[in-house]
């Protein structure tokens, strides 16, 4: 297999998890089919947005982002305010951006493979784009 056909199928599972992990704290559990809230209860998933937002907040910001990780009783409340420091800390616009510069790059490694079918090539770039866009 070409390696540059690799880099591509890394590249896209990586700006694919991170859309996950966004869909998974801003996404509609009746779209997802998935509580909002689980990626927070279930073991504290320390994602890139959650990281980020530790990095980029107060430490008070940040006392609650660690009060809510992994607490079974995380409230609509509590919920609510950890949305709002993970938009207001920049780490929601860093991870869009991130995902955007993975999914370039993604396709970049595309165009190099060598020779292949064009609409396959095609095909795989919308998927790229696709991955990043979709709702569930």
């Amino acid at each position: 297999m070409d390696r540059n056909l690799s880099y591509y199928g890394y590249l896209a599972g990586v700006a694919f998890q991170l859309h996950d992990d966004i869909l998974g704290l801003f996404g509609n559990q009746e779209v997802t089919g998935k509580p909002v809230r689980s990626d927070v209860v279930e073991g504290g998933k320390k994602t890139l947005l959650i990281l980020k937002a530790m990095e980029m907040s107060g430490e008070s910001e940040r006392k609650f982002i660690q009060s809510v990780l992994g607490n079974p009783g995380v409230t609509d409340d509590d919920l609510m305010r950890l949305r709002d420091i993970v938009v207001d800390s920049g780490s929601y616009q860093y991870s869009l951006d991130m995902m955007e510069r993975l999914v370039s790059r993604a396709k970049e490694y595309l165009s190099r493979v060598p020779g292949g079918d064009e609409s396959a090539k095609d095909f795989l770039s919308w998927l790229a784009d696709f991955m990043v866009r979709r709702s569930r």
